[in-house]
């Protein structure tokens, strides 16, 4: 997963891939990043989430997609961002837990959502070494 952010350090917008259909966006979200791997069946999102997140432009590249979403902490603008999958109907589930202890409060929240079941999870050979 760290060689997608080094990739945006180099490459800063977007970077298509032509021979394996994948596309790696970083969104303008203001403060942080939401890094999303556009590769059919999936849009992989990483940290969704800030204050400017351009969520017509997500929906339309990803309305047809199962999105995946990954957290890797629980601030409220990333955790947030879930709502807007839910509530678009959007084919989605939450991959993890942030990486943090999370108040009772913010775990009954997430529970709310639908997390990826193990097939979803084994499917992923973007992250299978090879």
């Amino acid at each position: 997963m760290w060689i997608v952010f080094l990739l945006f350090l180099i490459f800063p917008n977007s970077i298509y891939d032509e021979q394996i259909g994948t596309q790696l966006i970083m969104w303008d979200v203001g403060q942080g990043q939401w890094v999303t791997i556009n590769t059919y069946p999936y849009c992989l999102h990483f940290d969704a989430g800030g204050e400017y997140a351009p969520l017509k432009k997500i929906y339309k590249l990803c309305r047809q997609r199962k999105n995946i979403i990954f957290l890797s902490h629980g601030d409220w603008d990333h955790i947030n961002k879930l709502s807007f999958f839910k509530k678009r109907n959007l084919d989605y589930c939450l991959f993890n837990y942030p990486l943090e202890n999370l108040n009772l409060y913010k775990k009954n929240f997430l529970n709310s959502f639908i997390f990826c079941k193990e097939t979803v999870i084994k499917n992923l050979k973007i992250f299978t070494p090879s």
